[in-house]
Formats: C-alpha cells, structure tokens, sequence
C-alpha cells in the first residue's frame, strides 16, 4: 500500500478504537447479563438468537470490511482503478452498518423489562416495542 498506509491506518484505529472495541465492551456487557438472568425459555426465544448472531455480527463485520480495503490497491485486483471510490465505500458501509446492526441489537434484546421491574422474556424481536430510546440521552 505504500503511502496509503498513511490514511488507512489512523482510519483503522479510529474504527478499531471507536467502534469495534466499543461492540466488543458491549456485547460482552450484554451476554453477561443475559447469562446472569438466564432461564431456559431463553434457548425457545428467536429473539434471543437474533440478538446473539447480530452481538457477533456487530463486532466481525466492521472487522472484515475493514480487512477488505488493502486489497483494492494490489494492482493485479479488478478494482484497483476504482480503490479510493471502493476504500470511501467500505467505510460508509461500515458506519451504516454499525447502526442498522445497533438497531437490530436494540429492538431484539430478549430481556424486557416493565415498569414493576418484573423480567420478561421477548419471544418476536421488536415485538414489543422496546421502551428505551435508540439514542439514549446523555
């Protein structure tokens, strides 16, 4: 990559710093709660497998994607004539991505909890409505 290297890596630890680490801190903060209230009508919830693929989804997509953008710039590649179009591309797809991933994670987290505090399971994702906001407030 030569000189490239001097855009891709800051780009790379802001995404490693910002986002997958921030999803790796996450999911383990979610599964561990999930353990920690499990019951066994947990493993009967597709709510609950839901949640679990899009915890690992959310951390090995961006990762992945991330790992593509080198190869746009070997020159026998097909799209090496395109490679700053693609690398920009790649990094858009990973910001979308991270957001539809969170919104999935959101919507399907199978512990729902109701204003008596009592637990319950979510059975359908986003079946309830999740009461917290997506973007919660600071």
């Amino acid at each position: 990559m030569g000189y490239n290297l001097l855009w891709y890596l800051p780009i790379s630890l802001f995404i490693g710093i910002e986002f997958i680490a921030a999803n790796v801190t996450a999911a383990f903060r979610n599964i561990s709660t999930i353990t920690r209230h499990f019951s066994s009508i947990l493993l009967f919830s597709p709510s609950a497998y839901l949640f679990i693929g899009a915890t690992v989804l959310s951390v090995l997509l961006p990762a992945g994607m991330l790992l593509l953008v080198p190869s746009f710039f070997d020159k026998e590649q097909p799209g090496y004539h395109g490679r700053y179009r693609a690398s920009a591309g790649i990094v858009f797809a990973i910001l979308v991505s991270i957001v539809a991933i969170n919104f999935i994670l959101w919507g399907s987290f199978p512990l729902q909890v109701d204003s008596e505090s009592w637990v319950h399971v979510r059975m359908i994702p986003f079946l309830p409505w999740p009461n917290s906001p997506f973007f919660p407030k600071s």
